[in-house]
């Protein structure tokens, strides 16, 4: 069985990259990590969209800070501008 408690995503800054990682006892150190940003970005579009063509926007915290987090669709961009 997989314990999912040791399975973390995280962003890291000297990349710009978001990352899905396992680690053990220390939590800062990955054992295995793969890119995760195309799925995590997905999902939230996912969610923001979902019976919403013009797109949403949703408040969120974290800490004692607030954050609004706005999806909207635009139009299709050049082909080598996607990634």
């Amino acid at each position: 069985m997989i314990n999912l408690e040791k399975i973390k995503l995280g962003y890291s800054p000297l990349s710009d990259e978001i990352y899905l990682f396992r680690h053990g006892k220390n939590k800062t150190e990955a054992l295995d990590k793969r890119l995760a940003e195309r799925d995590v970005m997905e999902v939230i579009t996912l969610k923001m969209m979902e019976d919403s063509e013009n797109g949403a926007s949703i408040d969120y915290h974290f800490g004692n800070q607030w954050y609004r987090l706005t999806v909207e669709k635009i139009e299709k961009r050049e082909k080598n501008d996607t990634e």
